[in-house]
């Protein structure tokens, strides 16, 4: 596929548009969310003996925020983007030539359409990379100020191999990870009943080891173990179980796809692992959705589909939001619902490409 003088130029004004309006809400929504705090953050520096709280952990907080804020926004910038490439070019009469000349509209299109691919693809990524590298250090910042302590999980339930259980009163991360009032469950090929308990966990970088423990087997208390070591029950599998109860929207897919590892009945996780893999479609699908209703050669109706195009993109996120809680509650198939609102509005998409101009 090649790019011509017109082609490379739709496509850099495209992603010229893409940054300049993805600064701008970025910024204008971390600015409003810090003023709607202020008075929870500025308590939190008021406590910082208590929290640890300092103005430079509430600039963190929203320096890590940044990649969670930036695939949230993302389709919808890719639909705005498209919108102000379209609109730019109908002012500067760059359209008409093109189209009077012999191509298509859509043709006229694909650089747009091309740069959405991959702007979904690197989204992808932020998602997949950047949440796991942000993710402990926007807990870290986010406790202090809106929980009034420092971070840690409370009441923390996760899953290790060969079925075991484990439930923490207190998980507190950190140099080094530390369990409080620990308990794990397992049951073995004879069906009994196996239970550890220890009064603190401390993880020495390969294991646990134990502190006030003590080891019961079909209710008697058979050893008093000094150390503990489970695969998938390691520091970084226990974050991944408390993002789960936080904010699962928040995990990447490889964590979501590892929680089914444990437990491949949790419906939540594989109906988002199913929607996360659809999610770069759409970018390219809002466009589909919003520039047929853009591209009018009149004032007036111009103006009205820009209200139509973003309309029909507000309702993809509120049909996505219904269709992955549908399959949360069992109602759809995760596969489905995972990728529900991409087949339901790409051929709605299909359909608004007749409203073109040729």
């Amino acid at each position: 596929m090649s790019f011509g003088r017109f082609d490379r130029y739709v496509f850099f004004t495209f992603l010229r548009y893409w940054v300049v309006v993805g600064l701008a809400i970025l910024s204008l929504f971390s600015v409003l969310d810090f003023l709607g705090k202020a008075d929870e953050i500025g308590r939190g520096i008021e406590n910082a003996e208590k929290t640890g709280a300092t103005v430079w952990l509430a600039l963190q907080y929203y320096l890590w925020s940044l990649p969670f804020l930036l695939v949230q926004f993302a389709p919808f910038l890719t639909v705005l983007a498209g919108i102000a490439t379209v609109l730019q070019l109908r002012r500067t009469q760059e359209w008409t030539p093109v189209l009077t000349a012999g191509q298509s509209t859509w043709r006229s299109f694909r650089p747009m359409l091309t740069a959405a691919i991959l702007l979904g693809l690197v989204v992808f990524g932020v998602r997949e990379v950047g949440f796991s590298i942000a993710q402990p250090h926007r807990m870290e910042a986010h406790d202090p100020f809106f929980r009034d302590r420092p971070w840690e999980a409370r009441d923390l339930w996760a899953r290790g191999a060969q079925d075991t259980r484990l439930h923490a009163i207190r998980f507190v991360p950190g140099n080094p990870p530390i369990m409080h009032g620990l308990e794990v469950y397992s049951v073995d090929h004879e069906g009994r009943d196996h239970l550890l308990r220890a009064e603190k966990a401390i993880w020495s970088g390969t294991r646990w080891d134990l502190q006030g423990a003590s080891y019961i087997v079909a209710g008697m208390t058979e050893a008093t173990p000094t150390v503990f070591q489970v695969e998938g029950l390691e520091p970084s599998a226990l974050l991944v179980f408390h993002y789960r109860d936080r904010q699962p929207l928040e995990l990447t897919r490889g964590q979501l796809l590892s929680l089914l590892v444990r437990d491949p009945h949790d419906r939540q996780a594989a109906t988002l692992a199913w929607n996360f893999l659809f999610s770069p479609l759409a970018h390219v699908l809002l466009l589909l959705l919003g520039l047929p209703f853009v591209l009018r050669f009149d004032r007036s109706s111009s103006m009205e589909g820009v209200a139509i195009g973003l309309l029909l993109c507000a309702l993809f996120f509120v049909g996505d939001l219904i269709f992955v809680d549908l399959g949360t509650r069992g109602v759809l198939a995760p596969w489905l619902a995972g990728s529900g609102s991409v087949l339901l509005f790409g051929s709605l998409g299909w359909v608004a490409a007749d409203r073109l101009p040729t």
